[in-house]
């Protein structure tokens, strides 16, 4: 079934009489879609032209079809309540409220999905970062008692790496997986990502984000304020008449650390792991997921390491710490130390004094990307080797090293990576270059058997891993998922092996925070004003040509911009799946910034002219913060302890340092 729907979910029986819905109801694209799926009826009316033909229809149709996930499932801020029906949606895409109600709403719909892939009893492994910690586990427990209330048996790992789902999915054939997390946004927002098979969900096909949110939504509709503690003979009515178990003994909850350790031991192999004994290791748990097993590891093999931020206590996870802080960076100067996060002092002050190789490690609240860090004597500072540089110095290792064969295969990487390294991977190591949408489940879908490596720049590394399952019966299978200690131990072994990085092109992001995304999308009067920008901008550099690229997200405007027959650079715009965010990205040969540098910073200006939220209470708590520091030259939180939640504050000054607004100067924040 398709249902039009509008955001508000006002208006919409006034909606569905508009012409252009009824013509977009009878054409070929609408009648032909094969699953069910909700259609933004706004972007219908604006989108579809008068007197559309079918191609018309066929494009509209595809940029009108709506999902409640993002890159990388739902995130948002975190709410303990619970609203009934379609106001648990309202307060998502109005608000960008996690509320209990919208995670049970998502349970209720992966459920149905999972009823349709598969005939025996249902079963889900469940696992979460520490973050809820802070809520004293209500999302999780309100989550895990749905799924066990609809007659699924759980297995939940409790805190776990995010890629320990996957991993035990494999090894012990169950279909559906689940993983409770925001990964390296802020403490006050937390979010969920569902897997089939081992894998994240994409966003069209059999079984993909679509299909999820059309449930969802018709899940909304049927529940009413019992949506708490939901009768299963309305939602998985064949369950509820066969099974007679209660609820609490469908859940087993496992320490899964120890297989996390052996699974780290058994990819990274005994005689690189001496490899690691010889350095000095720092290493930034992010006070998440990998607190525990990152400390046994250390423990059990005998690495010369420090483990810091490693105290999860809910409220912590990323502050002031992790991948968030770091990425972004590609070096830490020594005049950098006073704004730099504690990892990058440790890093360059043991580095500063040690004769041996000191490294730092920086991973993300769920642990599925890492950073690493090292002191250069040379340069008397910290070098930052980011997801793209990670992946090449991984695939420089032999192929026992890295546990892949290069010959003939690909070399997986997103829109954001940086643009010479697919170039300098093509030319060392034969691999064919690939370039697929943001997200690293766009990498984690492709054939294992033709990909080498996988990466993004954010820290997603993706080494492909075969898994033997405990069922002697079942054949081997392929782990596609980012691992940030795996991806950090693998590229300190490369460097302590003698690799070197590639050379790096030029790479910037320039983000606006709390938009209202609705406002940038693929036809919207945004979109184009930045087409209209850019193509005006290269028009009058007669040495330059434009060429557009289309990407599986239509809703990202992406150019690749060509000087002598070469790419000289990437220029694209896109909304965060994974924030409520907007940015332009400009990745381009060194040497060419200058020439792009000022058409990148006039498309961000106007993303923040036209998209910033000004009604948003974090914005108000940006101007204020902004307000402070002219007046007395700097701010602290106790500023705005007064007039703002803790968590507003929190991520108004995130922001305000993504944005290269401001730095943090040991927890005091002046203008940059």
């Amino acid at each position: 079934m398709i249902r039009f729907i509008t955001r508000d979910f006002c208006k919409i029986e006034e909606k569905v009489s508009h012409k252009a819905i009824r013509q977009l109801s009878s054409s070929k694209a609408f009648k032909e879609y094969k699953f069910p799926a909700l259609l933004d009826a706004d972007k219908v009316i604006t989108l579809l032209p008068e007197n559309a033909t079918e191609e018309d229809c066929a494009k509209v149709f595809k940029l009108s079809l709506f999902s409640f996930m993002g890159t990388d499932g739902m995130r948002g801020k975190v709410c303990t309540q619970r609203f009934e029906g379609l106001e648990t949606l309202r307060k998502y895409l109005a608000e960008n409220l996690i509320s209990v109600s919208l995670l049970e709403l998502s349970a209720l719909a992966f459920i149905r999905m999972l009823k349709e892939t598969q005939n025996e009893a249902l079963k889900i492994c469940f696992g979460n970062d520490s973050r809820d910690k802070a809520t004293g586990w209500i999302l999780r427990d309100s989550l895990i008692d749905v799924f066990a209330k609809n007659g699924v048996e759980v297995i939940n790992l409790d805190v776990i790496p995010t890629p320990y789902v996957p991993h035990y999915m494999l090894c012990n054939d169950i279909k559906g997986g689940a993983v409770l997390t925001a990964s390296h946004n802020p403490s006050n927002q937390n979010g969920i990502k569902y897997f089939l098979d081992g894998k994240k969900l994409l966003s069209d096909g059999e079984h993909g984000d679509y299909i999820l949110s059309a449930y969802m939504y018709e899940a909304a509709l049927n529940l009413t304020d019992s949506i708490g503690s939901p009768n299963p003979s309305e939602v998985c009515p064949s369950e509820a008449s066969t099974t007679s178990k209660s609820p609490s003994s469908r859940v087993t909850t496992l320490n899964y650390s120890d297989q996390a350790v052996k699974f780290l031991e058994n990819t990274i192999v005994s005689q690189n792991i001496s490899e690691l004994a010889k350095c000095r290791i720092i290493i930034d748990t992010a006070n998440g997921a990998w607190s525990e097993c990152a400390v046994k590891f250390v423990s059990k093999n005998k690495i010369n390491a420090k483990i810091i931020n490693c105290e999860p206590e809910g409220e912590n996870i990323n502050h002031n710490c992790g991948v968030a802080e770091i990425e972004g960076h590609s070096f830490f100067a020594k005049e950098d130390l006073i704004s730099s996060p504690e990892i990058i002092q440790l890093v360059y002050e043991e580095g500063k004094n040690s004769v041996a190789a000191v490294y730092g490690i920086a991973v993300d609240g769920d642990g599925d990307r890492g950073f690493v860090l090292k002191y250069d004597t040379e340069k008397d500072g910290v070098i930052v080797y980011d997801g793209d540089a990670e992946a090449y110095l991984i695939a420089s290792l032999s192929k026992a090293a890295c546990n892949c064969n290069t010959t003939n295969k690909e070399a997986v990487f997103t829109i954001e990576s940086d643009l010479m390294v697919s170039l300098e991977m093509q030319d060392k190591f034969k691999l064919t270059p690939k370039m697929v949408d943001v997200g690293d489940k766009w990498i984690c879908c492709q054939n294992p058997d033709e990909m080498s490596i996988g990466f993004e720049s954010s820290g997603h590394v993706i080494i492909p891993c075969t898994i033997t399952p405990n069922n002697s019966l079942s054949s081997n299978k392929t782990l596609l998922s980012g691992n940030g200690l795996l991806t950090a131990f693998m590229t300190i072994i490369s460097l302590q092996k003698g690799n070197l990085p590639f050379e790096k092109g030029y790479s910037n992001t320039f983000y606006t925070y709390f938009v209202n995304k609705n406002l940038f999308y693929n036809g919207s009067d945004l979109w184009k004003k930045d087409e209209a920008l850019i193509k005006e901008t290269i028009a009058r550099d007669k040495t330059l040509s434009l060429k557009q690229i289309q990407m599986k997200d239509p809703n990202v405007l992406v150019f690749n911009i060509i000087y002598q027959g070469k790419i000289c650079a990437l220029l694209f715009s896109r909304n965060s799946g994974t924030e409520d965010k907007n940015a332009v990205y400009l990745k381009c040969r060194k040497g060419f910034e200058d020439r792009f540098l000022p058409l990148a910073n006039e498309l961000s200006l106007q993303h923040c002219k036209n998209m910033k939220d000004n009604t948003r209470e974090e914005v108000i708590c940006e101007n204020k913060i902004m307000e402070t520091i002219d007046k007395k030259g700097f701010a602290v939180k106790a500023d705005l302890d007064s007039a703002f939640d803790s968590g507003i504050i929190e991520s108004a000054f995130h922001a305000l340092v993504k944005e290269k607004l401001i730095c943090n100067q040991n927890d005091s924040y002046h203008r940059k």
